[in-house]
């Protein structure tokens, strides 16, 4: 995403949504200066590029000689090793996150879980390939498990496959404070079908969207608790710089 500090407003693409001004029929739309969303825009960039180095000796195991196929595609020769989850997405540099990937399936998923779009599409996947996901999402930071070392992968998976985790896609979500609410919006670029049914959740709870990134929620500070255990809850890793919004009102209600 690129945008001009000049002018200070949207100069690429990648905006959240189609970056068009309008009024869905019967939704709230709260309209914010340009520069007031530059902040948050910096930080889902710093999200974006967290640092994702696979150690040299997992790489080399999980491409081998050269003859690894992609996880992904399971058709083109694998050319790198890349993380089932990345580090925007809470994952780690264990064996269970990490994959031989060609490059146009390393690009495609980047930042998205690999079930999100057959999620959406209704498409078949294969059973080694959910149980493979479930592995690595087991080891992924904040879950609604303890960590991997205090609990057995069995118990872990066991406590995945009794919540949502197993079905919704994991998308990773950053919150930024902003005019006494809360900006929302997800880290992947481009469509995301995970983020759309998170967005309507959490629009149908008080949030607007933003006027000049319709792909954005702003949530009123008041239920901002509320709706970040609900994305929790759904599979969405928060990375929160609004921590402490609304927990006073959260606690009297």
């Amino acid at each position: 995403m690129r945008f001009c500090r000049s002018c200070r407003s949207l100069s690429g693409p990648k905006a959240f949504g189609s970056g068009l001004l309008f009024k869905p029929r019967g939704e709230a739309v709260i309209d914010l200066p340009p520069a007031d969303l530059l902040p948050f825009l910096d930080r889902v960039e710093a999200v974006r590029r967290l640092p994702a180095p696979v150690p040299k000796w997992l790489r080399s195991r999980v491409l081998g000689e050269g003859l690894a196929r992609c996880w992904h595609c399971e058709a083109a020769p694998a050319t790198r090793a890349v993380y089932i989850f990345s580090p925007a997405l809470g994952g780690d540099a264990s064996g269970a996150n990490v994959i031989a990937s060609c490059d146009r399936c390393a690009v495609r998923h980047r930042h998205r879980d690999p079930w999100e779009l057959a999620w959406a599409e209704g498409s078949h996947w294969s059973e080694a390939k959910a149980a493979r996901r479930l592995e690595a999402l087991a080891t992924c930071a904040q879950m609604p498990v303890p960590k991997a070392r205090s609990r057995s992968k069995a118990q872990a998976r066991a406590w995945l496959e009794e919540t949502r985790w197993t079905v919704a896609p994991r998308v990773g979500v950053v919150a930024w404070p902003l005019a006494g609410g809360v900006l929302a919006g997800p880290v992947v670029t481009g469509a995301s079908p995970g983020w759309a049914a998170l967005a309507s959740a959490l629009r149908s709870m008080g949030g607007e969207r933003v006027a000049l990134a319709p792909g954005v929620v702003w949530v009123p500070a008041p239920i901002w608790i509320q709706a970040k255990s609900i994305l929790i809850e759904r599979g969405a890793l928060v990375h929160d710089e609004a921590k402490g919004i609304g927990a006073r009102q959260w606690t009297a209600t």
